[in-house]
This record gives structure tokens, sequence and C-alpha cells, in this order.
């Protein structure tokens, strides 16, 4: 069974570092003989120094310049792109063509998240610039970590006592923490043969739940009353037209009209790391 061997990922931050760590766990199990951690100039990230500890080798890099992409690329099988909002567009398609060049056998684009998230470059703009260069999609729905415990701007830390749930919160959601999303992409990109990886999408989720539910299941486990304010849709949909720029609405508008899904239940891919056991959402806002 052929299996890809060296990995190359560029962000190693909110979501990027548990990839890298998960992939330098197969490193160190001999399941993978590279990880390279792609940084800018001048980085002093802890999780890179740590993981250069491990054996993952560290090249600084300027992502305005495909020629300092190529030559970091050298060796690399599979790029895994991780890159956050501020890099998603220039940076990662500089990455891409970078890939194309050094003849890269496998591309993975920062897509995760839920298939149709607003402001992510188009798939046919990333594989303009791969060229043959086949790609590979993780949807993971949204990061549950970061929605209930980080992200403030959401209005969702149920800790607080209040909520904000856009539409009227009986729509399902998946959620997967960062973790789990880590420890799933590595499992499959070192363990599954290259046919069953190349131009494949996957799905895959730790819970599919509205938010209602969440709500209620969080106020039942800790006694605590949840005060909710709904979005109404119209307004989500009024505030995306005024400004397509706007993520956050853009965002929750999906969540209310019942997008916030990685796709249909029987698209759904976890079966493909049996002992997976992603963690519940109830189990994050517990924690």
């Amino acid at each position: 069974m052929s299996t890809y061997k060296r990995f190359a990922v560029a962000g190693v931050g909110n979501v990027g570092k548990f990839i890298a760590e998960e992939l330098v766990s197969q490193l160190v199990a001999g399941r993978a003989d590279q990880v390279t951690l792609l940084t800018r100039e001048g980085s002093n990230n802890p999780v890179v120094a740590a993981l250069a500890e491990l054996g993952a080798k560290v090249v600084h890099v300027n992502y305005d310049s495909i020629d300092s992409l190529f030559s970091a690329l050298a060796g690399i099988e599979v790029v895994v792109s991780v890159l956050g909002y501020a890099g998603i567009v220039i940076s990662q398609l500089n990455l891409a063509e970078a890939a194309k060049a050094a003849n890269i056998s496998l591309f993975v684009p920062s897509e995760f998240g839920i298939p149709q998230q607003v402001r992510i470059p188009l798939g046919e703009e990333i594989t303009k610039r791969l060229g043959p260069v086949p790609m590979t999609t993780f949807y993971n729905g949204m990061f549950s970590d970061i929605l209930f415990k980080i992200a403030y701007y959401a209005g969702l830390i149920l800790s607080g006592g209040e909520a904000l749930v856009p539409g009227d919160g009986t729509r399902d959601v998946s959620f997967t923490t960062c973790n789990d999303t880590g420890r799933y992409v590595a499992h499959v990109l070192t363990m599954l043969p290259r046919s069953r990886l190349n131009g494949r999408n996957f799905r895959i989720e730790g819970q599919r739940a509205c938010l209602n539910g969440i709500i209620g299941e969080y106020e039942s486990r800790t006694g605590k009353a949840i005060r909710v304010t709904y979005l109404p849709t119209k307004n989500l949909e009024k505030a995306v037209a005024v400004n397509e720029n706007d993520m956050l609405s853009g965002i929750r508008l999906l969540l209310a009209t019942g997008k916030g899904v990685v796709g249909v239940e029987v698209e759904v891919d976890n079966h493909e790391f049996p002992d997976w056991n992603p963690r519940r959402v109830i189990d994050v806002l517990l924690s």
C-alpha cells in the first residue's frame, strides 16, 4: 500500500498547530518521514519551536514570493495549507502555484469548516494555480472549541449566561474540535493509500446538533439558565446584501438556513478513522 510520507504544513495557528502536532506524532511513530513547518521570517511561535525539538523541520518563507515557497517545498509530497483569513487568498494562491512548480503530489487547501464558507477562494481559483496537482479538502463544520470558548464576537460563550442564535435555532449544524480535526487529518493522510485521498472531499463531524438542543443540554447539565436572543434570518440576509464581506453575518446566515452541516449524513466520512471518537459539544462546554 503506497502512502504519503513527506508533509509540509503552512500556517501553525489556532487550527494548524493541531494538524502539525498530529503529523509530528506520526513522524515520531515512524508513519511519516518528514514534516516541514513553513513559518514567516521573524516568527517566534512556541508551538513551532516545540515541534522542531521532536523532529519537525522549520523553514522560514516569504508568502509573497513563489520562489521562496518553491524552495521550501523541495522533496515534499503533501502540502497542507492551514492559513488563516489574512493569508487565505494571496498567500494560499502563491502556495498552490509553488506546489505545482515543485511537483507536489497532493494539496490540501485551507477550506476547513463548512462547504459553503464565505469569503474563501473558489476551488477553481486554486485548481487553476495547481494545474495537474490533485487537491483533497476537509470539511469539519464549525470548530466547537473556538465557537463556544474563544469567539466572543459570535455570542455563543454560554458560560456568560447569554447566547445569540442565528435563525430559530432548530437547524442542525456540524461541530468538530480543532484537536479532533487535526487527529483525523493526520490519520487519513498517513494511513490511507494515495488512491483514496487524491481529489477527495472528506466530510467529518464530532457531532451534528441544533443550537437550541446544545443550549438546552448545557442548561440541564449545569442548572444555569441561558438568555437567548434569536437573530432573524431576514436581518442576516439584509446584512449580507449590504456588505458581502460581512463574514460573521454570512456564517450566521448559513447556520440559520440549514447550510451549517458538512453534507447529508450518508456522506460523512467518520468511518475512515474507526478509533477517532471525537468530542461532543457538551464535553467542550463543560471542560
